[in-house]
């Protein structure tokens, strides 16, 4: 069955002709770092709020309002305790107990969202050049529908904490994993820690599922649903204008939403 999709921001539906939708929130930087007030964390009780690190005695705990998580494991050992300092960031509780790395056995951090996001930056600490006379070095894999689309690299730097930031363009992914690869030389003498995500929401869908294009019907029954960051709905509607085809759709679009504000864009699927 064809489809047509609208691209609208999520603002722009706020209200439709048959009712509300309420607009899925959420703060646009996961922080787990003190200088950020944990943002984007649903429970930051007894973090370490200095330079201290405290172990949060869990493997995981929920972001986003339960709308994602994080968990950390460890090859051969299960699920291992994730740890944190205030002012580097996340680690596990390993061989390095406030890092991430791959000293015996691999240790990973997993971020796993319940819809997808649009990556902007990445931040890890804890990541220095010279280490032991080598620059450090950490990995990361993005993914989306558990499919890999990117694996990138994070490069030891000179400063007080081992800052390293990498800029996407705006990747749409539901899970990301930071580790140290096992099979390379820096393993031996590298380590981070996982400090914060800065990201943006895509846009919000309305799908329209019938009737099929190009088919004629007076008047006609539209039958559409919401997919994206906000809920999915499923309406009807009746439109008298006749054909299904040219500016006719652009008029059932602009009247599922009528605010005018939104990027009125139409595509076949």
């Amino acid at each position: 069955m064809k489809k047509i999709i609208l691209s609208i921001l999520m603002l722009g539906i706020m209200f439709m002709l048959v009712g509300s939708v309420s607009a899925v929130t959420y703060n646009h930087r996961i922080s787990f770092l003190s200088e950020d007030n944990f943002v984007g964390v649903d429970d930051s009780s007894g973090w370490s709020t200095n330079n201290a690190v405290v172990n949060l005695g869990t493997n995981s705990f929920s972001i986003l309002n339960g709308d994602g998580d994080v968990v950390a494991t460890i090859a051969g050992d299960g699920l291992p305790d994730l740890t944190q300092r205030g002012t580097r960031g996340l680690g596990v509780n390993g061989h390095e107990n406030d890092e991430v790395d791959s000293y015996g056995r691999s240790e990973e951090i997993t971020i796993s969202f319940t819809k997808p996001i649009l990556i902007e930056n990445v931040e890890i600490r804890s990541l220095f050049n010279p280490e032991g006379g080598n620059a450090e070095k950490g990995d990361v894999k993005f993914y989306l529908n558990n499919n890999e689309v990117l694996q990138d690299q994070f490069i030891g730097t000179n400063t007080l904490n081992g800052v390293d930031i990498k800029s996407y363009n705006d990747i749409l992914v539901d899970k990301i994993k930071f580790y140290v690869d096992k099979n390379q030389d820096y393993s031996g003498w590298s380590e981070f820690a996982v400090a914060r995500i800065d990201f943006e929401e895509p846009p919000c869908k309305v799908i329209i599922d019938e009737p099929q294009a190009g088919n004629f019907y007076d008047p006609i029954t539209i039958a559409w649903h919401y997919e994206g960051n906000c809920h999915p709905l499923e309406y009807t509607l009746s439109y008298q204008e006749g054909a299904c085809e040219g500016d006719n759709w652009v008029g059932i679009a602009n009247t599922l939403n009528p605010d005018g504000n939104n990027q009125n864009v139409y595509n076949w699927d």
